[in-house]
């Protein structure tokens, strides 16, 4: 009987540690977006000062890029310097982390197991640069247990999100036969 009921309690710890695990996992906000976005910024623009081996540049883009965006971005930014490789220029849109106006502010959105975090650019015609109204966005997908751009679109209208998933609609599950005050602590002094 006592062997049963161990099984029992281990069988709820586990269920209730991977509840907790599932929502750790989609749980992720703006300002965590804004600043892995900010750091990816940085991290391309790094690439730009000097020469380094085809490893080095990996390992720069692996902390905020998945591997699928920077098996794309090697293959078309990243070119042969004197010795080593290089990023001549961040110009290629859809493979660098746009300008953003970080005090300006950003639409976060959560679509089943990916984010979007996207800003609104004003059509401008000063500067060296001139283009019309439009949107940039960056998609971030988990890759082992770390949200990290996955794809960076420009768009003329806003972005549609389908099925549309607000952080506050994950749902934990729980154990619903135990009262609401147990804690690990009481289920393990129950067996």
């Amino acid at each position: 009987m006592m062997r049963w009921m161990a099984m029992v309690g281990m069988i709820c710890f586990l269920t209730f540690g991977q509840a907790l695990s599932t929502y750790a996992e989609t749980s992720w906000t703006k300002e965590e977006a804004i600043e892995t976005t900010k750091n990816a910024f940085q991290a391309q623009v790094s690439l730009t000062e000097q020469e380094r081996t085809k490893t080095d540049i990996r390992s720069i883009l692996t902390n905020y890029f998945t591997e699928d965006f920077i098996q794309d971005y090697m293959n078309e930014v990243v070119m042969q310097g004197e010795e080593n490789y290089i990023v001549y220029a961040t110009d290629i849109p859809t493979m660098t982390i746009p300008f953003y106006e970080y005090e300006a502010p950003f639409t976060f959105k959560q679509e089943e197991k990916r984010y979007h975090l996207y800003q609104f650019f004003p059509k401008t015609t000063e500067g060296p640069v001139s283009y019309d109204d439009h949107y940039e966005m960056i998609t971030f997908e988990n890759e082992q247990g770390k949200w990290k751009v996955d794809k960076i679109s420009i768009m003329d209208e806003k972005p549609v999100i389908e099925k549309e998933t607000k952080t506050s609609d994950v749902q934990v599950p729980t154990l619903s036969f135990l009262p609401p005050y147990w804690t690990i602590k009481h289920i393990l002094l129950a067996f």
